[in-house]
């Protein structure tokens, strides 16, 4: 369920879905080198793309269960896209990027549980655009 103190609710959820479908498209598509310039920087890639995803849907998200149902889809995504990335015949499916997946989505989900996880809230009262 959607926080129901946020004006900008379907907004959030358009923004949040423009980042599943960036994730899709940089995971299956054929770009230059992946990952960032840094040793493993592929994982790093990884585990910053979901945390964020997870980090984003947390902060208009109720936490509990719907929060909840909603990281472990995200792991599964990043085992769909793994799965998917054996059989484009330039990418690889890998443990490993499954297992930076599942770390980014617990650290953004740790992250949300935090004040940080009230970045909307704030931003909303901040810029005067409450509903309240």
């Amino acid at each position: 369920m959607i926080d129901p103190e946020l004006r900008f609710q379907r907004s959030y959820l358009w923004l949040g879905r423009t980042l599943i479908f960036a994730i899709v498209a940089l995971s299956l598509l054929r770009f230059g080198p992946a990952g960032l310039p840094v040793p493993h920087g592929d994982k790093w890639g990884h585990m910053l793309a979901y945390a964020a995803l997870t980090f984003w849907y947390g902060s208009f998200i109720r936490h509990g269960s719907p929060f909840a149902w909603r990281a472990l889809s995200f792991i599964a995504l990043g085992g769909a896209i793994e799965i998917l990335q054996a059989y484009t015949g330039y990418r690889s499916g890998e443990w490993a990027d499954l297992a930076a997946d599942a770390f980014g989505v617990a650290l953004g989900y740790g992250l949300a549980l935090t004040p940080a996880g009230q970045l909307l809230r704030w931003a909303e009262s901040k810029f005067g655009v409450c509903m309240h």
